[in-house]
């Protein structure tokens, strides 16, 4: 059962929170949470090992904040570290 607008809006649900979708531009019909593929795509890079101290500190940082980006934060993120759909 999914609650009703009117009870999300009073306990606080509604305001609080902003969870961006990714649309796959490939299959339109799958979408995904943009702070968890921008974390998954950090937690990669960061595992991948030969990476410099920077980087390491720059993918932490921006995996520790990827809920906290606002819409054109994230979009430039996105670009910049060319994220595309985890299924492309």
């Amino acid at each position: 059962c999914i609650m009703q607008h009117a009870v999300l809006k009073a306990s606080g649900h509604v305001d609080r929170f902003n969870d961006f979708m990714v649309k796959d531009v490939l299959d339109e019909s799958k979408f995904y949470r943009a702070d968890k593929l921008l974390e998954d795509v950090m937690e990669a890079k960061l595992e991948a090992g030969d990476i410099t101290e920077a980087q390491r500190v720059e993918y932490t940082t921006v995996k520790n904040q990827a809920d906290a980006f606002s819409k054109q934060e994230i979009a430039d993120i996105f670009k910049k570290y060319q994220i595309k759909s985890p299924e492309s």
